[in-house]
């Protein structure tokens, strides 16, 4: 399940990673050289999750205490193409 958010605050996507769990995962841009892995601290990250799940900035007496930011990670999107779509000579396609 994916949940797009774009405000003032923040521009991201929520990812469901487990439901069941409650475990979601908020993609944000990150556009270096105007940007440093050390913007990215735990109130900061936790503050944009809020304004992405509340569109405005959150107050303490909105703070949303089951909300827990377990990590801060960089990723970099990737991609790889197959050498061949075909197993064998059953000429069944793999996509």
């Amino acid at each position: 399940m994916l949940h797009f958010v774009f405000n003032s605050l923040v521009v991201g996507a929520f990812v469901c990673h487990n439901a069941e769990e409650g475990e979601w995962v908020l993609q944000i841009p990150y556009f270096p050289p105007f940007q440093e892995p050390k913007d990215f601290t735990h109130d900061r990250v936790r503050e944009m999750v809020l304004a992405g799940l509340l569109d405005h900035k959150a107050s303490e007496s909105e703070n949303m205490r089951g909300i827990e930011v377990l990590s801060i990670k960089p990723w970099t999107m990737a991609a790889t193409v197959a050498q061949s779509f075909f197993v064998g000579d059953s000429k069944r396609i793999i996509l």
